[in-house]
């Protein structure tokens, strides 16, 4: 029903997998999908980094040991070829939040070596929004990655009208090679 919605706006395609979440095993839930539901429109999933971590590390607060960090990357790998579009995170949320920079370029990397995308919910989007733009560029930038910033925007009164310099942010990013863009949904 929804479907018939967007469909006649306009909307032809629609991405899951969003803020990091997602399903794990991500190929039996793809298979899972084709039998159960008729789908009316395209459909793009991206595999989470917060559910792979959470698989590999549980609820640990802290960097991942070699061996685990492996781990990720080939959980990573092994969606991308079961047919997931990218990878997502939700650095704001747990377990997202646990991860350092270098931790989502290295799972990235293997994204974009096939071809994937990287989308990010910032790890914060009010008084911290600037950082948490420059957080995205460089994981765009270190893994030569396109990114989408989801559902930007700048929270709370402080940072009202801000979004005129991470909206410059990005426009510099862009001319200068990178690819960064941004979704956004309208509400009061």
């Amino acid at each position: 029903q929804h479907q018939a919605s967007h469909v006649r706006q306009g909307v032809t395609t629609v991405l899951g997998g969003p803020d990091g979440g997602g399903p794990w095993p991500f190929g039996k839930y793809l298979d899972s999908l084709g039998s159960n539901f008729k789908l009316g429109m395209n459909i793009a999933y991206l595999t989470g980094h917060n559910v792979i971590r959470s698989e590999v590390m549980g609820n640990e607060n802290r960097k991942p040991t070699e061996a685990e960090l492996n781990r990720m990357k080939e959980m990573v790998r092994q969606a991308m070829e079961e047919g997931a579009f990218g990878l997502s995170t939700g650095l704001k949320y747990l377990l997202g939040a646990f991860a350092e920079t270098s931790e989502i370029v290295e799972l990235s990397k293997v994204a974009a070596g096939m071809g994937g995308i990287y989308t990010s919910h910032l790890r914060e989007e009010g008084l911290g929004l600037i950082e948490g733009v420059t957080e995205a560029m460089v994981i765009a930038r270190d893994a030569g990655i396109p990114v989408i910033l989801t559902h930007h925007k700048a929270m709370g009164k402080p940072m009202w009208g801000k979004s005129v310099r991470t909206l410059t942010m990005v426009d510099s990013a862009r001319k200068e090679g990178l690819d960064i863009m941004m979704d956004q949904y309208p509400y009061a």
